[in-house]
């Protein structure tokens, strides 16, 4: 398992590109909207590090709010694992940890498996 990015949640994208991409010398990777979850998202590469820099693009979803309540920051830390299937299936025997079913994005053309697990239902074993 590795991290592949970092989420930054952000109320103006373009602050924050300047500040990661001009003063901190990162590479504007890529930029995407995504209308069925109603945010942009811009990649920033630092060599083995991205960041993903989250804006809301409407005022009725779950990132807008997420910011209303908490602010620009950290949003999420995305981990790239060997089989998504088996990672879910191993943390996931109650049913609670994630907060969602696997689901796949389109992205850069290519399909990717992704989900979110909340921490306070992970337990170590």
């Amino acid at each position: 398992m590795i991290i592949d990015h970092i989420g930054i949640a952000c109320s103006d994208a373009s602050k924050f590109l300047e500040t990661f991409a001009d003063t901190l010398k990162g590479n504007k990777h890529t930029s995407q909207i995504y209308s069925d979850m109603g945010l942009s998202s811009t990649l920033i590469d630092f060599n083995s590090t991205k960041l993903e820099l989250m804006e809301p693009i409407s005022n009725s979803n779950i990132l807008k709010g997420f910011i209303d309540k908490r602010g620009d920051g950290l949003h999420h830390i995305s981990f790239k694992v060997e089989n998504l299937q088996t990672f879910y299936d191993k943390l996931n025997p109650s049913g609670d940890v994630f907060l969602h079913e696997i689901k796949c994005l389109e992205k850069e053309d290519t399909i990717q498996r992704y989900t979110f697990f909340n921490l306070k239902f992970l337990k170590a074993s």
